[in-house]
């Protein structure tokens, strides 16, 4: 993975889970795919399109290598004035992710950046990414305290495992 990776989040259709599902199987093996990956992909399948108040999966695609980097658990929540990333599933060719390496970091990173930036629209005034692992949750820690660094009309705060990315008030009273 390169610094100028970009990455794009795509619905999935049945034929794109079917061709992702190949390649992840390629990558990992068939057994170890279905021990790992088996029935979060029959969930998948089954949560192809959102609907209120269940969770719907994404395709975090990597527009410059032209393949699919992870799969995002998906929810949408307060009326749709809040979306939460609840798991991201990274590719085999990431394993072993509990390992903190550079193509892991840059994959989770490119993730938030993409889900925040696609997230934080159409009414959308909060997006919160769960932490599932220790590695996540360091990540998302550094990336909260990275925040003010940057002006992005949003705040950025730790709570438990999970980071929250609201709208700032001073972009919501300039933009009235």
């Amino acid at each position: 993975m390169t610094d100028a990776d970009s990455f794009k989040l795509r619905p999935f259709t049945a034929e794109r889970l079917v061709e992702v599902a190949s390649r992840w199987t390629d990558l990992a093996g068939q057994e170890e795919f279905e021990v790992e990956l088996g029935t979060f992909f029959d969930w998948c399948g089954a949560h192809l399109e959102h609907k209120e108040g269940d969770g719907y999966a994404l395709e975090l695609y990597n527009v410059t290598k032209g393949k699919t980097d992870a799969i995002l658990d998906v929810n949408q929540g307060r009326w749709g004035t809040m979306t939460k990333l609840i798991k991201m599933h990274l590719s085999p060719e990431f394993w072993p992710i509990d390992t903190v390496s550079d193509d892991v970091v840059k994959t989770h990173a490119g993730a938030y950046a993409t889900f925040i930036s696609q997230g934080l629209g159409d009414g959308v005034n909060e997006v919160k990414i769960y932490g599932r692992s220790n590695v996540s949750v360091t990540m998302l820690t550094t990336l909260q305290k990275l925040w003010p660094n940057y002006n992005t009309g949003s705040v950025a705060t730790m709570q438990g495992r999970w980071l929250s990315i609201t709208r700032s008030e001073k972009k919501e009273q300039g933009s009235k």
